[in-house]
């Protein structure tokens, strides 16, 4: 679409524009608009879960050109029944639904401190709009509202879940899910992993308040859902903020390992690694013939436990390094001592 302007009367000027969508019914709206103020930037609601915001009055003018306006929207179903209660703070409030097309679907009036609702079975699936304006003159006020399909009820209090706990393989993380209501309420966890890109994928199994961090969590962030449940309320599912990335753990034992044997020629070495843990840690060998200088060689094949000495050895010390490794945790290299001087017999 295009606007032309055509300037008269004199030979230079400026100009403003404002454009205004059909769904603010023509008020002139100032520049401290909030970002649910229009249908397309409208807040998004969830079934079942009971929220406040506020609302203000933009200047002394109201009823006219003053009143603010929050947008909330809603996916609802064709043929199912939706009723929505709003509690109001200090002011009055107007609350009416509308569908995709701009089209007042039901509306009712809430005065200030009262309960009030609204009902409605749509015939076609989609999006709906609820609009929220002021009904009188008081400066400020807040409002609560929850939106429930099938004449369930909105629990009262749905608080987001926190985690506690080092995130890191082996280590504890704990769920707190907060205080739910009206009690009782039946709490469900699902832990998650979180990838950089902010994709969620269950972790088979965690279904407990507690989790346990595993070696395939490296590198993602945990989070864990909370989902209360009570016998004619909507149920509603809460997430907790991602942990940072889990980082592998250090083994607990990586001892120096030692050389048993006679450091000869065709004389055999055995590796004594100690014991590592936790348990089970898989141990690499690798042996390497070492100068009076103190450098090290590797030998080409030399990579078990044992190790017969060969005559290139002779004049060298001969020394082992025994690598753990386990999936989930940090390897770690050991060097043993070295042998004395090889001799040839």
């Amino acid at each position: 679409y295009f606007i032309k302007y055509n300037a008269f009367g004199t030979s230079s000027g400026t100009y403003s524009i404002r454009v205004l969508p059909q769904y603010d019914q023509g008020l002139t709206r100032d520049s401290s608009l909030e970002p649910n103020d229009t249908r397309m930037t409208a807040a998004p609601g969830s079934l079942g879960i009971r929220g406040t915001s506020s609302i203000v009055q933009r200047n002394s003018n109201f009823g006219t050109d003053a009143a603010d306006i929050d947008f909330m929207r809603y996916a609802l179903t064709a043929g199912s029944a939706y009723s929505l209660e709003l509690i109001a703070g200090s002011m009055g409030m107007n609350v009416a639904l509308y569908d995709s097309a701009n089209t007042r679907m039901t509306s009712t009036s809430c005065s200030a401190g009262a309960l009030c609702g609204l009902s409605v079975t749509p015939s076609i699936s989609g999006t709906y709009f609820l609009r929220i304006t002021p009904s009188s003159s008081v400066a400020s006020g807040s409002y609560t509202l929850c939106m429930q399909a099938n004449a369930f009820r909105c629990l009262t209090s749905t608080p987001t879940p926190t985690v506690t706990g080092t995130a890191k393989v082996a280590q504890t993380l704990t769920a707190t899910p907060g205080a739910w209501g009206p009690a009782p309420v039946a709490l469900a966890y699902q832990w998650y992993r979180r990838s950089a890109a902010g994709v969620n994928t269950a972790i088979s199994g965690a279904s407990a308040a507690t989790y346990k961090v595993q070696a395939a969590d490296v590198g993602f962030g945990i989070q864990v859902r909370v989902t209360g449940s009570r016998s004619g309320y909507t149920t509603v599912s809460k997430y907790s903020a991602t942990t940072s990335t889990v980082i592998k753990a250090s083994l607990t034992a990586t001892p120096a390992p030692t050389i048993t044997g006679t450091a000869k020629v065709n004389g055999t070495l055995t590796a004594v690694p100690g014991t590592w843990g936790p348990a089970p840690v898989t141990l690499a060998y690798q042996w390497y013939r070492r100068s009076a200088a103190g450098v090290n060689a590797a030998i080409s094949g030399a990579s078990a436990a044992t190790y017969k000495v060969q005559a290139a050895d002779v004049g060298f010390g001969i020394q082992v390094r025994v690598t753990g490794s386990k999936s989930g945790y940090t390897t770690v290299s050991k060097y043993s001592a070295g042998t004395g001087a090889i001799t040839s017999g």
